[in-house]
């Protein structure tokens, strides 16, 4: 595993632990989400196109409160994700992994084939 704050069933967020089955379940729908409607930079979501970025699947496919801004699925599944990216050794949950995907999102160059591939690393972890 990637991250040092993942445990069997839980990994561990700002607020305590998160759920894995949870966070996985939020990236399955996201990037369910993200290969139906498309994937965009710049933006969570282009509103007229309904294509989202890597951070915005995972946002638009809320699971009740538990992935709403800020909270702590949320940010589990972008810590995964980003260690799915390969974007840095270790990613723990917290502002800080949203932004981190974000910025590896909106990278010049970046595909959308990229993307796909991460969200399918993370799930696998």
């Amino acid at each position: 595993m990637a991250t040092a704050t993942m445990t069997a069933r839980t990994i561990k967020t700002p607020h305590g632990p998160a759920s894995v089955a949870v966070v996985m379940k939020q990236l399955k729908k996201g990037l369910h989400y993200l290969e139906t409607h498309g994937w965009c930079q710049g933006t969570y979501r282009d509103f007229n196109t309904g294509k989202v970025c890597a951070v915005g699947g995972i946002t638009h496919v809320h699971t009740g409160k538990q992935a709403g801004p800020n909270s702590d699925i949320r940010l589990a599944a972008c810590a995964l994700l980003a260690n799915a990216a390969g974007i840095r050794k270790t990613v723990r949950p917290s502002q800080r992994s949203e932004i981190t995907v974000i910025e590896w999102n909106d990278k010049k160059g970046r595909k959308a084939h990229e993307v796909t591939k991460a969200y399918k690393t993370a799930i696998r972890m």
